[in-house]
């Protein structure tokens, strides 16, 4: 359903509200020096992490430095279950009834994933000249895409949110004259309730204002290749949206991956064919109706508790993993810790049978300056909350 690329955007999202458990981005940034260079003892990244499982620290001198640039969770639970579950497959024609009535819509195509003959993903366009793009039960189930509107509008604004992350400088307003944001949170819960989408947490919230989101389009960044204008539609007042991203979750902790994790992960790129970092549904409300509807990938809400898991690692012992293990490498830049958070991670997934398995991790989303770019690189790495187990991208 998705390429790449298409995937990688999606992926780059911002969720720090939806997946933050107590991370304060204004708090001063912190310095912290490796266990390593200071030679104390510390956590093993393959033993859990209790007093009779510690190992020696490597004795590399560390040469990169880490920034904390939040604040660290000091709340999580003493256990978090282990838990099965499965792909949301949603109930064929479902979609179409609830998003699709009263819009002209035409059935492009039905297709079949080989390793899930007895389901097809319906692909829905608009037969005019207006944008319309609907499908679900892609890649495997697990995801929905449905998008309806003039000149590609929002799509547009999509963009710029999920690849350049403009959101904070510029969309700070969090309420639209005509409709407030609860009003919006309703309408949308209550479709996702009837998709069947059931297991979500607080959502982010962004009020798009025309005036707002006319700046933005008229960056000079976002004109054609040969310098020229790009021509975007005027927002006016009556297009005013609120953008809302649903966290996906299970007992109050949100789910950050959905892929099998071999390795590290990125937050704009692939760990594996089947994986992204994130699990959100995200949903586009209008004054008068629902334009937007997308999530990738999504589990279902019947989840089966398989064990559980001691938190043995707090988020500051994850920490003391995470820089001990870059303060080994010769890193190119400092590295700045934006936020920390509690999350699910899938450690395993038997696809011929379409199971997740989900495990508690402290995840990190960290960011460094290259010279190669000309915005911040962004990266997402884990440390097991059991174990002690780091999953690194370098």
């Amino acid at each position: 359903m998705f390429n790449k690329k298409h995937i990688k955007a999606i992926a780059a999202l911002s969720l720090s509200a939806m997946l933050l458990a107590g991370c304060q981005e204004n708090a001063a940034p912190i310095n912290i020096v490796s266990p390593a260079a200071a030679g104390e003892r510390q956590i093993s990244s393959t033993e859990p992490a209790s007093s009779s499982n510690v190992t020696e620290s490597r004795t590399a001198e560390p040469t990169a430095t880490v920034n904390v640039k939040c604040t660290l969770p000091d709340n999580a639970p003493a256990q978090a279950a282990l838990l099965k579950t499965t792909p949301l497959w949603f109930e064929d024609g479902l979609p179409e009834q609830l998003l699709l009535n009263g819009i002209d819509h035409i059935l492009y195509e039905r297709r079949v994933d080989e390793n899930f003959p007895d389901k097809e993903m319906p692909v829905y366009l608009c037969p005019d000249d207006k944008l319309l793009l609907m499908c679900y039960n892609g890649n495997g189930g697990g995801d929905i895409s449905f998008r309806f509107h003039d000149d590609h509008m929002y799509g547009t604004l999509r963009n710029i949110f999920d690849v350049y992350d403009v959101a904070r400088e510029i969309f700070t307003d969090k309420t639209l004259n005509g409709f407030t944001p609860e009003d919006a949170i309703s309408r949308a819960a209550k479709l996702l309730e009837q998709l069947g989408i059931t297991n979500l947490g607080t959502p982010e919230v962004w009020a798009i204002k025309a005036d707002k989101a006319n700046e933005v389009l008229g960056r000079e960044e976002w004109q054609n290749k040969d310098g020229t204008p790009t021509e975007w539609k005027q927002w006016t007042e009556d297009d005013e949206v609120y953008y809302l991203t649903f966290p996906v979750e299970f007992n109050g902790i949100p789910i950050a991956f959905t892929g099998s994790m071999s390795g590290g992960c990125t937050q704009h790129g692939y760990d594996s064919e089947y994986g992204t970092d994130g699990t959100y549904i995200q949903v586009t409300v209008t004054k008068d109706s629902i334009v937007e509807v997308h999530g990738y990938p999504l589990p279902s809400a019947d989840a089966e508790t398989i064990g559980t898991a001691d938190i043995n690692v707090s988020a500051q012992q994850a920490l003391d993993i995470l820089t001990e293990h870059h303060s080994a490498a010769d890193f190119p830049s400092a590295l700045n810790v934006n936020e920390c958070s509690l999350v699910y991670v899938m450690i395993d997934r038997d696809f011929d049978k379409g199971e997740f398995i989900l495990r508690p991790m402290w995840r990190f989303e960290m960011s460094f300056e290259s010279e190669y770019s000309d915005y911040s690189v962004r990266m997402t790495e884990y440390v097991d909350a059991e174990t002690g187990k780091g999953y690194f991208e370098y």
